[in-house]
């Protein structure tokens, strides 16, 4: 393969790459199992913990790395609240 079609292709791999991590984490299809998910190892109140798995509110940058950290949900899984 020529190295023009190498360098070319790198950037579509690594969206993909990216893609395939945003949908890695699927929350469980009950809010009230997620939230206690959420509270579950992360020091967290679980009226918030409710409010974040009711997409009510989004986490700090901090805690949404820690929620990575410690359960796999990629910070872009958070995206804005309503």
């Amino acid at each position: 393969m020529p190295q023009a079609a190498k360098i070319s292709l790198a950037p579509t791999f690594a969206v993909c790459e990216i893609l395939a991590m945003i949908n890695a984490f699927t929350p469980p299809d009950a809010p009230a199992d997620f939230a206690k998910l959420l509270a579950s190892k992360v020091k967290v109140s679980t009226g918030y913990a409710s409010e974040l798995a009711n997409r009510i509110k989004t986490p700090s940058l901090k805690l949404a790395l820690e929620f990575e950290r410690e359960y796999g949900i990629p910070p872009s899984f958070w995206g804005t609240a309503q």
